[in-house]
C-alpha cells in the first residue's frame, strides 16, 4: 500500500505469486505485476545496480546510498533539524531519515542478508548520508530522483519451482569501479532473479547478462 509509512518493510508477501506452472513463460499480466512491483519507491531501487548475491555485504556495501536515495521518512523534528545544521549540512530541500532499524530489515527482508553482516556493514562507514547517534539514523537532503522505470520483457519460472528470472533492458545503471570511482551504463540487458526460500521472497541477483 503506497499510502503506508515508507519507512516499515512491507510483509514479505508482497511480490505477485508466481502464475504458471515450472518452466513455463510468464503472462504479460504476470510481467506487469512485477512490474508494478519495482516501480514502488521502496523497491526501485533494488535494480539501480548489479550484483550476483544479493546477500552478500561486500557486493552491496558500495550500492546503499543508491539502494536506498529515495527512501526514508520526512516527518524531522525540530531538534533533529538542529543537530544536522549543527553538523552543517545543507537543509535547503527535501530531507530524508534512515534509521538502523529499517535498514537492516530491508536488507534482511529483501536481500537475505545474515542480520549480522547488515549491521557490520552499516558499522563499516556512513554510506547512507549524515549519521546522528541521538536517533540512530542516517540522514541525506536531495531534491532529484534516482527512481526509473523499469519494464520486464519476459520472465520464465525456474527448474527448482520456487524461483523467477525477470529479463529487462536497464536504462540507467549504476556501477562501482575497483577504485571506487562510479560509472553509469545506459540501455543494458540484465535479469533479475526473484527466489522463494520458506514462504518468503527474495531478490536473490540482478545480473548483466552477454551482449555477445
Amino acid at each position: 500500500d503506497e499510502s503506508s509509512d515508507e519507512n516499515t518493510p512491507p510483509d514479505d508477501g508482497a511480490l505477485p505469486p508466481v502464475p504458471m506452472p515450472v518452466g513455463e513463460e510468464l503472462s504479460a499480466e504476470a510481467l506487469e505485476e512485477y512490474t508494478s512491483f519495482f516501480a514502488q519507491k521502496n523497491f526501485n531501487g533494488l535494480l539501480r545496480f548489479p550484483y550476483t548475491n544479493g546477500a552478500d555485504r561486500v557486493q552491496i556495501a558500495p550500492y546503499l546510498s543508491f539502494l536506498f536515495y529515495d527512501t526514508g521518512e520526512t516527518d524531522l523534528s525540530d531538534e533533529e533539524y538542529a543537530l544536522l545544521d549543527a553538523a552543517g549540512m545543507f537543509l535547503e530541500v527535501d530531507e530524508f531519515r534512515l534509521t538502523r532499524t529499517f535498514v537492516v530489515d530491508y536488507l534482511v527482508t529483501w536481500l537475505d542478508m545474515a542480520p549480522e553482516d547488515a549491521e557490520a556493514m552499516l558499522s563499516e562507514g556512513d554510506h547512507l548520508g549524515v549519521y546522528l547517534p541521538e536517533t540512530d539514523a542516517w540522514y541525506t537532503c536531495h531534491g532529484d530522483t534516482a527512481w526509473m522505470p523499469y519494464t520486464f520483457e519476459r520472465g520464465v519460472s525456474c527448474p527448482d519451482s520456487a524461483s523467477v528470472q525477470l529479463y529487462y533492458t536497464n536504462p540507467f545503471l549504476t556501477v562501482v569501479l575497483e577504485n571506487g570511482e562510479v560509472d553509469y551504463l545506459t540501455d543494458q540487458p540484465m535479469v533479475v532473479t526473484i527466489s522463494i526460500e520458506g514462504g518468503e521472497w527474495k531478490i536473490l541477483s540482478n545480473e548483466l547478462l552477454s551482449q555477445d
